[in-house]
């Protein structure tokens, strides 16, 4: 009995650690492969959901090597692990970059470029997550910012690329000394209350990403 609980133990502490961990091994791995110092701007926005996908997978894994199955659960468990390492690699290798050459969507194995003649327009905007359901019961707890920078093509199609504020406000000078167009989204009166304190002294840069008079 104790062995056992010790073998239960050791497994929770590996999911433990999966969950938390392979969200940033994936990031570590986007640095050293794929953003350096190539792009000026690399946005994941799957990324937070590898974790979910990595622990489904090493669940259904050890439910596979230690229980036994009926012969439905013979078909159904191995689909799981087929659907978990499908959704573990999309979620890890679905991303957007930019620099002053190219724009570029990866999605798995498919990168498809754009050049900076197809843009139509650019757009910044940041706003709160809203509060729905289960998170109305917890005012206290500061929600979530938002900020999106979206380039949109000339074919309708638009681009999310937002990584972090000091990516963007390199890329953003880029934009206006290209005097490629800029739409803000952003109500201009409201954003030091509402955002002074996220950004703090790189309130300045925001200002800029976001065309807040100052």
């Amino acid at each position: 009995m104790g062995n056992l609980l010790k073998k239960i133990m050791v497994r929770l502490i590996w999911l433990l650690l999966i969950f938390i961990f392979t969200g940033w091994i994936v990031r570590g791995i986007y640095h050293v492969v794929f953003q350096s110092s190539e792009y000026i701007s690399f946005a994941s926005p799957m990324v937070h959901l590898t974790k979910y996908f990595a622990s489904a997978l090493f669940i259904f894994i050890m439910i596979y090597r230690y229980f036994t199955l009926t012969r439905l659960g013979k078909i159904i468990i191995p689909s799981l692990i087929v659907l978990s390492v499908f959704g573990l690699l999309v979620s890890s290798l679905w991303f957007n970059a930019v620099n002053e050459k190219e724009i570029v969507k990866f999605r798995v194995i498919y990168p498809i470029k754009y050049s900076w003649g197809d843009v139509d327009y650019v757009s910044s905007e940041i706003y709160h997550e809203s509060r729905s359901g289960i998170k109305k019961r917890h005012r206290m707890k500061p929600r979530r910012v938002i900020a999106k920078y979206n380039i949109h093509l000339i074919n309708g199609s638009s681009i999310n690329i937002w990584s972090n504020y000091l990516s963007i406000y390199t890329m953003h000078q880029f934009v206006i000394e290209n005097e490629i167009d800029v739409k803000y989204l952003t109500e201009a009166e409201t954003f030091d209350q509402n955002f002074k304190s996220y950004f703090g002294k790189e309130l300045p840069m925001a200002h800029f990403v976001f065309g807040i008079k100052e």
